[in-house]
């Protein structure tokens, strides 16, 4: 979980570090339980760097999982962004400033727009 600390403490250069040498860092499954998981509280790295309003963190955390990863489609989790703690908040409700707040809006907008469009599509190809 050093990127859970990483990120808790506003370290970028660190989080930057660990998403390119952590073991499927981004999409892959084994890093993506980490996410769904967290810690024993169920705040993940993405709670913990909006809980310490780092914007910066943040946006790495998002951009290293993009919109659908894989294992958040199988458990029926729309975005990161949905994913709630033991107490039911997601990142958005830890956010401790309006910078790291737009930056989750931001991702999480994204996010539907995309199923829109996919939802969309499909109805598309249907006619």
């Amino acid at each position: 979980m050093q990127i859970f600390y990483a990120a808790a403490y506003g370290r970028v250069q660190a989080v930057e570090y660990l998403l390119k040498t952590l073991p499927d860092a981004g999409l892959g499954v084994q890093f993506g339980l980490q996410w769904v998981r967290g810690d024993i509280h169920g705040d993940t790295p993405l709670h913990a760097a909006a809980a310490a309003g780092n914007a910066q963190c943040t946006e790495l955390l998002l951009q290293a999982l993009g919109i659908f990863p894989s294992v958040l489609v199988d458990l029926g989790v729309k975005s990161v962004a949905d994913i709630r703690n033991g107490m039911q908040m997601t990142p958005a409700h830890l956010a401790s400033s309006a910078e790291c707040l737009d930056v989750l809006y931001r991702y999480y907008l994204c996010c539907r727009m995309i199923v829109i469009f996919l939802s969309v599509e499909s109805l598309l190809d249907i006619l």
